[in-house]
């Protein structure tokens, strides 16, 4: 397809240049109207914004990059000469900036738009919202240096601590983190869960609003310091301005899971079988324990929770730059991004506020990515110069497997909760599938209503996505199913090895913008008259006739990796 289409558009281009010059002058004229990418005085418009320039009324959020350097810059530069910033000098060079960013806030208003925030510290920028019309006008402004597009970011993450050696580094130099501030930027952090010093129990997480800071939860001994920046509804992704809209707040409690995941894989403690907080010893000896949730690399780190996201969707470039502020003026030592944006660039703001951070002499480490193993596709902001950029490793030795048949032919599976299948699990094939009339993911099981139809003693299959594979196992194990199987539908690895023998698995190898309702199974339950809660699908089922599957194991379990839980357990 592409090669026809090349080939098509190389005939235009000759054809074009066999016409005669006079040709020219009978051309019909067209209305279109150039976009300039710089301002009168040569300020910069980000070309990634062109596209969107083109609707005049849309209406964008743009990072302004105002002149003058960020205070991260300013503390480099007195590095080099040997001198270091007093909090005074920190505070002026914050108060000359903001002055300026006043003056563009105003005249941003003027232009119909509106300031989202501003930071000083790692980037001298503002965001705002305007339409598209404005934005030339926008870069005109004096004191105005570029005007940046946003990228979505989303938070990824891989439990690769058992493999680095950490144990040989307690031992061996007594590195274990301590008097070291790290700084999380994601999810924020569940404070209550034992991993982090707290009770450990679901009362302590459902008894706190994550909206306020009661007396006595939080900051804790572990997590010392952090700040919500965006609140739960929050998601950058949303066209509704009351989701895509930041409502920052004091407590940066998790409700997504992911950050306190990463916050564990980067300095938790650890939690030992019987449900405790690990203490110690961290050395050669530490891995001796039986652990439901093992130790991160610097178990005692003083941790920061710096919360982008909300309890679910993407952040914006502006509140991971508020974060990265956060950082330099709180002089982290280190901070984390398990987060992208794919194909980042060097130039986009959160990189420059990446780097600059690191000039100030903080450490920043961000995820490569998880888009697959295509060249190029590192995301931003681990593609800013500085920062360490860290991609993932196949961190399991050995994994248990078990045999799926179906009509007498058999695949083998990872066995990913370690499930006992030594006796043979049998039961009916459900498969989850999205309803074509609705925008919801059905098909990946995250939710019980998205198990709709699924009877007690069924084998559910459900598709590689967003939410936890955990949540999922949890969700069937309530549900009294037999088993519940995750297919990678995507692109990328693992890769998709075959279909399941006797069972039609709709777009299976298909990228899920390759998915279309024709390629769906037809057959439906009829139509709830009672709308399931905040779903509006009724459950497809298959025929009568659908296939029986079994489930027998084919290798004995390896033994646990640390920080792996049955689905019974309280996980992230």
């Amino acid at each position: 397809m592409f090669r026809s289409a090349r080939a098509a558009l190389l005939s235009i281009v000759v054809l074009l240049s066999l016409v005669p010059p006079v040709a020219a002058a009978q051309r019909p004229g067209h209305d279109f109207e150039r976009i300039p990418l710089r301002g009168p005085e040569g300020q910069r418009i980000d070309p990634h914004l062109t596209p969107k320039l083109a609707e005049a009324d849309r209406l964008l959020t743009v990072i302004v990059q105002v002149e003058g350097a960020p205070v991260a810059v300013r503390q480099a530069r007195a590095a080099k000469q040997g001198d270091e910033l007093s909090n005074r000098q920190r505070a002026t060079i914050r108060r000359d900036l903001r002055a300026r960013q006043r003056t563009v806030a105003a005249d941003v208003v003027d232009l119909g738009g509106e300031v989202l925030t501003k930071v000083q510290d790692a980037y001298n920028g503002v965001a705002v919202q305007i339409k598209a019309r404005n934005v030339p006008r926008l870069a005109a402004l004096p004191s105005v240096k570029s005007v940046r597009d946003v990228q979505l970011f989303r938070p990824t993450n891989a439990d690769s601590v058992p493999f680095l050696g950490t144990p040989g580094v307690w031992e061996n130099f007594g590195l274990t983190g301590e008097n070291i501030k790290v700084g999380i930027i994601d999810t924020g952090i569940d404070y209550t869960h034992a991993n982090f010093g707290g009770p450990g129990t679901e009362e302590a997480f459902a008894d706190n609003d994550g909206t306020v800071i009661e007396p006595g939860t939080f900051p804790t001994d572990k997590v010392v310091g952090g700040f919500d920046f965006v609140g739960d509804d929050y998601d950058a992704s949303s066209e509704n301005p009351d989701i895509n809209t930041a409502q920052p707040d004091p407590d940066p409690l998790d409700c997504n899971g992911h950050g306190s995941h990463v916050a564990g894989t980067a300095g938790g403690p650890g939690v030992l079988a019987d449900g405790s907080t690990f203490d110690g010893p961290y050395d050669s000896t530490t891995h001796d324990n039986t652990f439901r949730v093992g130790p991160g690399v610097a178990p005692e780190a003083d941790l920061f929770a710096l919360r982008v996201f909300g309890c679910g969707g993407s952040a914006s470039t502006e509140v991971i730059i508020q974060a990265l502020d956060f950082a330099v003026e709180h002089d982290l030592d280190v901070v984390n991004m398990s987060l992208g944006s794919p194909y980042g660039r060097p130039d986009d703001p959160l990189s420059v506020a990446s780097d600059n951070t690191v000039k100030a002499g903080v450490v920043v480490v961000a995820s490569a990515g998880n888009s697959g193993e295509a060249n190029y596709i590192t995301g931003a902001p681990a593609a800013a110069t500085r920062a360490l950029s860290v991609a993932a490793m196949d961190s399991i030795a050995t994994i248990d497997v078990a045999d799926f048949t179906v009509n007498g032919e058999t695949i083998t599976l990872q066995n990913s909760n370690g499930a006992d299948v030594a006796e043979p699990i049998t039961g009916p094939v459900f498969v989850l599938q999205d309803d074509p009339e609705t925008v919801e993911d059905e098909s990946l099981g995250c939710t019980p209503e998205d198990f709709e139809g699924a009877q007690e003693g069924d084998i559910v299959v459900t598709f590689r996505g967003v939410c936890p594979r955990i949540d999922r196992a949890i969700i069937g194990q309530e549900l009294n199913l037999a088993a519940v199987v995750f297919i990678n539908d995507a692109d990328g690895s693992p890769p998709v090895e075959g279909p399941i023998p006797g069972v039609d698995i709709p777009f299976l190898g298909a990228t899920p913008s390759r998915r279309s309702s024709s390629s769906r199974p037809t057959a439906r339950r009829p139509r709830s008259p009672t709308p399931v809660p905040s779903r509006t699908r009724p459950s497809a089922r298959w025929p009568a006739s659908r296939p029986t599957a079994r489930a027998t194991e084919t290798a004995a379990p390896s033994p646990r990796s640390p920080g792996r839980a049955s689905p019974s357990t309280r996980r992230w």
